[in-house]
């Protein structure tokens, strides 16, 4: 696999245990161990991390901010 054909990743950071996820970033990778590994090195240098979690970002989907009192 090409590098620039790497999948985009959605980094999300858990600071502290007991605390939501937060999203930190986006890269592209390989695969999901290596935008975990990619993500450690990018997003948690001091290492104020505790979890880390790679989504593929073609299967993040949301709802549409207009569509909010159809969903909430």
């Amino acid at each position: 696999m090409d590098k620039n054909t790497w999948p985009l990743w959605e980094i999300f950071i858990r600071s502290k245990a007991g605390l939501d996820h937060k999203h930190a970033g986006s890269l592209h990778a390989a695969d999901a161990k290596m935008a975990i590994e990619m993500a450690r090195d990018v997003y948690t240098r001091r290492q104020e991390g505790v979890s880390i979690w790679a989504v593929e970002s073609s299967n993040l989907h949301a709802s549409n901010p207009d569509d909010a009192e159809i969903f909430l």
